[in-house]
Protein backbone atom coordinates (compact mmCIF):
# COMPACT_ATOMS: atom_id res chain seq x y z
CA UNK A 1 0.00 0.00 0.00
CA UNK A 2 2.84 2.29 0.98
CA UNK A 3 4.60 1.65 -2.43
CA UNK A 4 1.62 2.36 -4.26
CA UNK A 5 1.26 5.24 -2.17
CA UNK A 6 4.04 6.66 -3.15
CA UNK A 7 3.49 5.68 -6.75
CA UNK A 8 0.37 8.04 -6.79
CA UNK A 9 2.11 10.93 -5.38
CA UNK A 10 4.62 10.39 -7.84
CA UNK A 11 2.12 11.05 -10.66
CA UNK A 12 0.80 14.03 -9.02
CA UNK A 13 4.50 15.69 -9.39
CA UNK A 14 4.16 14.25 -13.24
CA UNK A 15 0.82 15.49 -13.89
CA UNK A 16 1.69 19.01 -15.57
CA UNK A 17 4.61 16.87 -16.97
CA UNK A 18 3.30 13.53 -18.28
CA UNK A 19 -0.50 13.61 -18.10
CA UNK A 20 -1.36 10.77 -19.59
CA UNK A 21 0.91 8.74 -17.52
CA UNK A 22 -0.04 10.25 -14.58
CA UNK A 23 -3.77 10.07 -15.54
CA UNK A 24 -3.36 5.86 -15.91
CA UNK A 25 -2.07 5.82 -12.27
CA UNK A 26 -4.76 7.42 -11.21
CA UNK A 27 -7.43 5.60 -12.86
CA UNK A 28 -6.06 2.73 -11.63
CA UNK A 29 -6.26 3.85 -8.49
CA UNK A 30 -9.73 4.08 -8.11
CA UNK A 31 -9.82 0.27 -8.56
CA UNK A 32 -7.66 -0.09 -5.49
CA UNK A 33 -9.54 -0.94 -2.28
CA UNK A 34 -8.87 1.91 0.53
CA UNK A 35 -8.20 4.64 -1.54
CA UNK A 36 -9.36 7.98 -1.79
CA UNK A 37 -11.88 7.87 -4.52
CA UNK A 38 -12.51 11.66 -4.73
CA UNK A 39 -9.35 12.50 -5.05
CA UNK A 40 -8.07 10.19 -7.53
CA UNK A 41 -11.24 11.09 -9.60
CA UNK A 42 -10.57 15.01 -8.71
CA UNK A 43 -6.55 14.39 -10.16
CA UNK A 44 -7.95 12.17 -13.21
CA UNK A 45 -9.98 15.09 -13.93
CA UNK A 46 -7.20 17.23 -13.97
CA UNK A 47 -5.33 14.88 -16.12
CA UNK A 48 -7.60 14.78 -18.41
CA UNK A 49 -8.17 18.71 -18.59
CA UNK A 50 -4.27 18.77 -19.66
CA UNK A 51 -4.36 16.54 -22.16
CA UNK A 52 -7.64 18.80 -23.44
CA UNK A 53 -10.37 16.15 -23.33
CA UNK A 54 -12.88 17.90 -21.40
CA UNK A 55 -15.77 15.44 -21.76
CA UNK A 56 -13.19 12.97 -19.94
CA UNK A 57 -12.68 15.50 -16.89
CA UNK A 58 -16.15 16.55 -16.79
CA UNK A 59 -16.96 12.72 -16.14
CA UNK A 60 -13.97 12.50 -13.26
CA UNK A 61 -14.81 15.44 -11.60
CA UNK A 62 -18.54 13.95 -11.36
CA UNK A 63 -17.19 10.63 -9.86
CA UNK A 64 -14.57 12.73 -7.24
CA UNK A 65 -18.34 14.79 -6.25
CA UNK A 66 -20.09 11.21 -6.02
CA UNK A 67 -17.21 10.07 -3.85
CA UNK A 68 -17.40 13.17 -1.65
CA UNK A 69 -20.70 15.68 -2.37
CA UNK A 70 -18.99 18.26 -0.08
CA UNK A 71 -15.34 18.38 -2.06
CA UNK A 72 -15.04 22.37 -2.97
CA UNK A 73 -12.28 21.43 -5.46
CA UNK A 74 -14.01 19.12 -7.79
CA UNK A 75 -16.92 21.57 -8.37
CA UNK A 76 -14.50 24.61 -9.10
CA UNK A 77 -12.18 22.64 -11.84
CA UNK A 78 -15.56 20.86 -13.50
CA UNK A 79 -17.22 23.96 -13.48
CA UNK A 80 -13.72 25.48 -15.37
CA UNK A 81 -14.64 22.14 -17.60
CA UNK A 82 -17.64 23.35 -18.56
CA UNK A 83 -16.92 26.58 -19.84
CA UNK A 84 -14.60 24.96 -22.12
CA UNK A 85 -17.46 22.48 -23.14
CA UNK A 86 -19.55 25.63 -23.73
CA UNK A 87 -22.38 24.54 -20.89
CA UNK A 88 -22.63 27.87 -19.29
CA UNK A 89 -25.32 27.83 -16.71
CA UNK A 90 -24.35 24.07 -15.77
CA UNK A 91 -20.59 26.06 -14.90
CA UNK A 92 -22.57 28.77 -13.74
CA UNK A 93 -24.24 26.02 -10.86
CA UNK A 94 -20.95 24.80 -10.33
CA UNK A 95 -19.47 28.35 -9.30
CA UNK A 96 -22.19 28.69 -6.97
CA UNK A 97 -21.63 25.44 -5.68
CA UNK A 98 -17.75 26.04 -4.53
CA UNK A 99 -18.66 29.07 -3.47
CA UNK A 100 -21.07 27.83 -0.83
CA UNK A 101 -18.30 25.44 0.10
CA UNK A 102 -15.24 27.94 0.11
CA UNK A 103 -17.06 31.12 0.52
CA UNK A 104 -13.35 32.62 1.89
CA UNK A 105 -11.28 31.34 -1.25
CA UNK A 106 -8.73 33.25 -2.71
CA UNK A 107 -10.69 32.97 -5.76
CA UNK A 108 -14.06 33.69 -5.00
CA UNK A 109 -13.63 37.61 -6.11
CA UNK A 110 -12.34 35.85 -9.54
CA UNK A 111 -15.11 33.68 -9.40
CA UNK A 112 -17.78 35.99 -9.18
CA UNK A 113 -16.77 38.10 -12.08
CA UNK A 114 -16.52 34.85 -14.11
CA UNK A 115 -20.33 34.32 -13.10
CA UNK A 116 -20.94 37.78 -14.22
CA UNK A 117 -19.23 37.40 -17.16
CA UNK A 118 -20.84 34.22 -18.33
CA UNK A 119 -24.62 35.29 -17.74
CA UNK A 120 -23.54 38.37 -20.14
CA UNK A 121 -22.76 35.73 -22.66
CA UNK A 122 -25.90 33.58 -21.81
CA UNK A 123 -27.77 36.71 -21.99
CA UNK A 124 -26.32 37.96 -25.42
CA UNK A 125 -26.71 34.35 -26.61
CA UNK A 126 -30.21 34.59 -25.82
CA UNK A 127 -30.60 37.80 -27.71
CA UNK A 128 -28.88 36.58 -30.59
CA UNK A 129 -31.15 33.18 -30.73
CA UNK A 130 -34.45 35.41 -30.76
CA UNK A 131 -32.46 38.15 -33.01
CA UNK A 132 -31.99 34.83 -35.48
CA UNK A 133 -35.51 33.49 -34.97
CA UNK A 134 -37.05 36.99 -36.36
CA UNK A 135 -34.43 37.17 -38.72
CA UNK A 136 -35.42 33.37 -40.03
CA UNK A 137 -39.03 34.53 -39.72
CA UNK A 138 -38.81 37.24 -41.70
CA UNK A 139 -36.75 35.56 -44.76
CA UNK A 140 -39.74 32.69 -44.12
CA UNK A 141 -42.10 35.41 -44.61
CA UNK A 142 -40.34 37.12 -47.40
CA UNK A 143 -39.93 33.62 -49.47
CA UNK A 144 -43.85 32.87 -49.06
CA UNK A 145 -44.56 36.39 -50.67
CA UNK A 146 -42.00 35.82 -53.23
CA UNK A 147 -43.92 32.32 -54.07
CA UNK A 148 -47.45 33.97 -53.98
CA UNK A 149 -46.00 36.42 -56.46
CA UNK A 150 -44.36 34.40 -58.83
CA UNK A 151 -47.70 32.06 -58.70
CA UNK A 152 -49.99 34.95 -59.33
CA UNK A 153 -47.28 35.98 -62.26
CA UNK A 154 -47.60 32.16 -63.34
CA UNK A 155 -50.90 32.39 -63.33
CA UNK A 156 -51.82 35.63 -64.98
CA UNK A 157 -49.54 35.06 -68.11
CA UNK A 158 -51.77 31.59 -68.15
CA UNK A 159 -54.66 33.46 -68.21
CA UNK A 160 -53.92 35.65 -70.60
CA UNK A 161 -52.82 32.99 -72.80
CA UNK A 162 -55.62 31.28 -72.98
CA UNK A 163 -57.79 34.68 -73.39
CA UNK A 164 -54.88 35.04 -76.65
CA UNK A 165 -56.12 30.87 -77.85
CA UNK A 166 -60.11 31.75 -77.14
CA UNK A 167 -59.75 35.12 -79.41
CA UNK A 168 -57.38 33.09 -81.90
CA UNK A 169 -59.67 30.77 -82.01
CA UNK A 170 -63.13 33.12 -82.06
CA UNK A 171 -61.40 35.29 -84.88
CA UNK A 172 -60.65 31.48 -87.13
CA UNK A 173 -63.98 30.36 -86.54
CA UNK A 174 -65.20 33.90 -87.81
CA UNK A 175 -63.29 33.86 -90.98
CA UNK A 176 -64.42 30.53 -91.42
CA UNK A 177 -68.07 31.50 -91.57
CA UNK A 178 -67.12 34.46 -93.56
CA UNK A 179 -65.83 31.96 -96.14
CA UNK A 180 -68.84 29.83 -95.94
CA UNK A 181 -71.17 32.62 -96.21
CA UNK A 182 -69.60 33.82 -99.30
CA UNK A 183 -69.60 31.18 -100.97
CA UNK A 184 -72.84 29.71 -100.55
CA UNK A 185 -74.33 33.23 -101.94
CA UNK A 186 -71.82 32.59 -104.95
CA UNK A 187 -73.60 29.09 -105.24
CA UNK A 188 -77.15 30.68 -104.54
CA UNK A 189 -76.36 33.08 -107.68
CA UNK A 190 -75.48 30.78 -110.29
CA UNK A 191 -78.40 28.47 -109.97
CA UNK A 192 -80.91 31.19 -110.57
CA UNK A 193 -83.10 30.45 -113.57
CA UNK A 194 -83.12 32.62 -116.91
CA UNK A 195 -84.78 32.29 -120.21
CA UNK A 196 -82.48 30.75 -121.88
CA UNK A 197 -82.86 27.34 -122.84
CA UNK A 198 -86.67 27.53 -121.99
CA UNK A 199 -88.80 25.69 -124.69
CA UNK A 200 -92.52 27.14 -125.99
CA UNK A 201 -94.81 24.92 -126.21
CA UNK A 202 -97.46 25.88 -128.61
CA UNK A 203 -100.76 23.92 -128.63
CA UNK A 204 -104.55 24.25 -129.55
CA UNK A 205 -107.45 23.68 -127.68
CA UNK A 206 -109.04 20.52 -129.09
CA UNK A 207 -113.12 21.68 -130.08
CA UNK A 208 -115.36 19.24 -128.67
CA UNK A 209 -117.64 18.02 -130.54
Amino acid sequence: MLCYTYTIRAANLRINSQPAKALDVFLQGTEAASTDKKSLYYNAGNASFLLADYAKAQEYFSLSLAADSSWAPSYLNRANTLVYLGKFREAIDDYGSYLALAPDSVQASEIRRMIGVLNDELAFQEREALRKAEEAERIKKEEERLQAERERIAAEKARLEAEKAAAEAERRKKLLEEVSAALQAGSSTNVSAGTEGVLDYEYEEAELQ
